[in-house]
């Protein structure tokens, strides 16, 4: 998959955090839920320790995004810790009630992982379409490896399918990210030229003046003393100057005010 990048703003590490925040929340609530049922259902076992690691790494998440300063890399680690021992507790999960001969409906925890991954994965799409594609690629070894035949009909395959549009819902969201940056930066750009443009105009009104002032005094010198020509010579040449300057400014106005964004 090609690496997406965008400009980082404001916007998109509020984004990114609330994301990450969610699933730790999600993390800590629904695996705190489930030890509870599989410690009175099946006794402690390896499957509720590892619930129990993951409410510690997502409360460890929560606690990154609460202390750390706003950042997308923050959000980030806040959530693959949140977010990838969910991987390991349904393997744990599916392999223990595969060895005890219970069975468990674990395809729709695939699912719903899987959405939730692509629904709340902050701005990097890599490590969430890599977890989103290793979770497939798990449920398929499960199945056909390993013999842990799935409850669901039509399991592996619709899981799968789950994948491909979480995949796919994580590279729309980074585009639509993409989009926002570039209308931001193109925004800025415009805002840019535009006061450029007010400030040329500024500087050629505001030299008007004084520039019809000088070619006033050199006309007045010129017809009044006339042992001072040298001198009204070199006003009279400064004044040319200043209007090719003038002319330059506006001519440059114009092109910031056409240029394109």
């Amino acid at each position: 998959m090609t690496r997406i990048t965008t400009a980082t703003t404001a916007p998109e590490v509020i984004e990114a955090r609330r994301g990450a925040a969610t699933a730790a929340i999600i993390a800590m609530l629904g695996q705190t839920t489930l030890a509870v049922v599989d410690d009175r259902a099946l006794g402690f076992s390896a499957l509720v320790a590892a619930r129990i690691a993951h409410v510690a790494l997502a409360s460890i998440a929560l606690a990154l995004i609460w202390l750390r300063p706003p950042s997308i890399r923050g959000a980030e680690v806040a959530f693959a810790l949140a977010a990838i021992p969910f991987q390991l507790v349904l393997l744990v999960s599916e392999l223990e009630f595969h060895a005890r001969g219970d069975v468990r409906d674990h395809g729709s925890w695939y699912q719903l992982t899987m959405l939730g991954i692509a629904t709340l994965a902050p701005a990097d799409p890599m490590l969430p379409a890599f977890l989103v594609v290793t979770l497939g690629v798990q449920r398929v070894v499960l199945r056909y490896l390993l013999g842990v035949v799935p409850l669901a009909p039509g399991e592996p395959w619709l899981t799968l399918i789950f994948a491909a549009v979480a995949v796919g819902m994580l590279v729309s969201r980074a585009r639509r990210r993409e989009f926002v940056a570039n209308a931001a930066r193109v925004a800025a750009h415009a805002a840019a030229l535009e006061r450029v443009a007010r400030l040329l105009l500024l500087v050629r009104d505001r030299a008007n003046s004084p520039l019809q002032t000088v070619a006033l005094g050199a006309a007045i010198m010129r017809r009044r003393c006339p042992d001072q020509q040298r001198v009204a010579s070199a006003m009279d040449r400064a004044v040319r100057r200043l209007r090719k300057l003038s002319k330059a400014l506006q001519r440059a106005s114009r092109s910031f005010e056409r240029a394109p964004l």
